[in-house]
């Protein structure tokens, strides 16, 4: 009978071992910018994120912390509010409101406007099912699409 308990043991830590090593981090690439508030006071962006969940079962986005810069420039940073379940084999949309520096957005755009084009860069850390999934992304947007919000 012993023989037989460290069998099933071997087996178990074998599966086990299996499944953690099937986990797949789900990638997290910028969907969208746009500025949601701008005033001699605060300023808000929102950055909103595409997680696509590659594996075969859902899996916990637990917490994102992100920094995000305009015109190499440190705007704001922003972080999940709750937790939120990624469902298997899906993409899922997550926005997020940065709360920036109303004197560094305002000097980012203005920074912009003879090229009508602002360069972004969204990078941080997501906490996926008790793991670390860092991502990060720069790229350029065109300011129209910054300021009105389209995609």
């Amino acid at each position: 009978m012993g023989r037989l308990n460290v069998i099933a043991v071997a087996i178990t830590l074998v599966a086990g071992a299996a499944c953690a090593a099937a986990f797949v981090s789900p990638s997290i690439t910028l969907e969208r910018l746009r500025i949601e508030r701008l005033s001699g006071r605060d300023a808000n962006v929102a950055v909103t994120l595409s997680i696509e969940n590659p594996n075969d079962r859902e899996v916990a986005l637990d917490a994102v912390e992100m920094n995000l810069e305009l015109a190499d420039m440190k705007i704001g940073t922003a972080s999940l509010a709750a937790p939120v379940v990624l469902a298997s084999h899906a993409r899922t949309s997550a926005t997020f409101r940065a709360a920036a520096s109303p004197d560094a957005l305002a000097a980012a755009i203005a920074a912009s406007l003879d090229r009508g084009q602002v360069d972004y860069a969204v990078a941080g850390i997501a906490q996926v099912d008790g793991g670390m999934v860092p991502f990060a992304q720069r790229g350029r947007k065109k300011l129209s699409d910054l300021l009105d919000g389209r995609p």
